[in-house]
């Protein structure tokens, strides 16, 4: 169990002092994000264990305080020292905590958050008289089940275990992991199907620009290309003619684009996730397929020049 699960985007924290090494001159430079476990949590959540162990039955109320942390902590404030047997006093001053083990970091605070600090305690040593630790319980508490087969085939069975312990107490929330990921995942669904729909947006008004700028540029020049072909230009050299002219517009169009998407690329930073706003494939993907549009819209209005009929085009006005 644990009171709040990987990737929920709330939670608490505060701030500590260790006890073997220099105080920092402002107390709040130190501080950690804190979750309450029991025994078996990091191993039901596939969570590795980087060094020391896990929280047993033994860490209770009255025998030695212990506290694991992920590995954020432990180069943040120990760098290279070894983690294990390291103090950490909290609510200075207050009780001392050893540290027994470091777990590889999870993205706690949602999938798109930065890795922040974390010192886990066991739920077994959980002091009820204490106001601060009371707190951290008065939250929902999830439970989390390792399964061999489907989760949601022993939805009812996880179901009716709990209540046989304690019938009053309310279940709800049931869901797995992945639903919990999806669930993290929103607002950032909203904001990249948003993009998505003024990116299409952008993309039809593209080819409907180049389209009119090109089709307007052949009919401003189709006495020209009668004469061209009067005098023996093939329709390749008509097409070449008018994709020329459309080539460099779209190299301007696409270098201004670029230049755009790097300075406001700051302003979806927030949004990103596993990939930079100057990622360069990114971006190339997006010039080649901008380019790619417009040349088509391009092609179209240089087909119908190329098959244009010499002897229509010198009467045209």
């Amino acid at each position: 169990m644990i009171n709040l699960l990987p990737l929920e985007s709330w939670g608490f924290n505060g701030t500590f002092t260790l006890p073997r090494h220099a105080t920092p001159k402002n107390p709040n430079d130190w501080s950690t994000e804190f979750r309450v476990v029991s025994p078996g949590y990091y191993p039901s959540l596939g969570i590795t264990m980087w060094r020391g162990r896990d929280f047993s039955e033994k860490d209770v109320l009255g025998t030695q305080q212990v506290t694991i942390i992920n590995d954020q902590f432990a180069k943040r404030y120990f760098g290279r020292e070894n983690p294990i047997g390291q103090q950490i006093q909290i609510d200075n001053p207050g009780p001392v905590y050893t540290v027994m083990g470091v777990y590889s970091s999870n993205r706690q605070a949602g999938v798109a958050a930065p890795i922040d600090p974390e010192m886990d305690l066991s739920y077994l040593q959980i002091d009820p008289n204490s106001t601060w630790y009371t707190f951290s319980l008065v939250m929902p508490i999830a439970f989390v089940v390792r399964t061999g087969v489907s989760p949601e085939t022993l939805t009812s069975a996880v179901q009716n275990a709990l209540h046989e312990l304690d019938p009053t107490q309310p279940i709800y929330e049931v869901q797995t992991m992945e639903e919990v990921r999806t669930h993290s995942l929103s607002g950032q669904r909203f904001a990249l199907w948003l993009i998505l729909t003024f990116a299409g947006l952008a993309l039809v008004l593209a080819f409907v620009g180049v389209n009119g700028v090109m089709s307007y540029f052949v009919a401003q020049r189709t006495q020209e290309i009668g004469v061209r072909m009067a005098l023996g230009a093939s329709r390749l050299d008509i097409l070449h003619l008018v994709l020329r002219r459309a080539v460099a517009l779209t190299i301007i169009g696409t270098i201004c684009g670029l230049m755009g998407a790097l300075a406001a690329g700051s302003l979806i930073r927030s949004m990103l996730f596993g990939v930079s706003a100057t990622d360069p494939i990114a971006l190339g993907v997006a010039a080649l397929l901008l380019a790619g549009m417009a040349l088509w819209a391009a092609y179209l209005p240089a087909l119908r020049a190329a098959k244009v009929d010499p002897l229509v085009a010198l009467r045209y006005e």
